[in-house]
């Protein structure tokens, strides 16, 4: 029913059938066709689609791995606020992932995603104040930043937490 729904251009049925293809559950996985679903849905303003294309480019599935694209694909979901989004752009400047390290930048886009509430990037903002990378170190803002992180659960944000109490800090 996805297959007849995704052919009918219905952006959730994209979606889904390019999930299936993606696990290859129940059919033969299949990058190509995932990534094709994924780019379908996508341009139907589909946020999750739009992070699922992201990551087939940033890991080259499917299609020719390209950074560029994955930033343009990630971008356009956090435009639309998505949090994972912007977390995840913030990743690719931090990281070095095929782009020169930009820390500020990638200060810029953690801050969008900790504004939205997404643990990930509390931590690793948190992380980045703790050492003064792309920030002036600040061990109170990274306190505040590991301890949103530690109660939504994130365990590296609850490890970071309490090496600060472990350090007296």
């Amino acid at each position: 029913w996805y297959k007849k729904a995704a052919d009918k251009g219905y952006e959730s049925a994209l979606l889904a059938l390019g999930n299936i293809y993606k696990k290859g559950d129940g059919v033969s996985k299949d990058f190509i066709e995932a990534a094709d679903l994924y780019k379908k849905a996508a341009l139907k303003g589909n946020t999750t689609a739009q992070i699922s294309l992201a990551y087939m480019y940033l890991k080259g599935m499917g299609v020719k791995e390209d950074i560029g694209k994955a930033i343009e694909w990630f971008k356009k979901a956090a435009d639309q606020g998505i949090a994972l989004a912007q977390f995840n752009i913030g990743v690719i400047y931090r990281d070095e992932l095929g782009v020169p390290k930009d820390l500020k930048e990638a200060v810029k886009w953690f801050g969008l995603a900790v504004d939205a509430g997404e643990p990930n990037a509390q931590n690793a903002l948190g992380e980045l104040y703790n050492t003064g990378q792309g920030v002036y170190k600040d061990t109170k803002e990274a306190y505040k930043l590991f301890l949103l992180a530690a109660e939504q659960n994130h365990p590296e944000g609850q490890y970071n937490l309490g090496l600060l109490y472990d350090n007296g800090k």
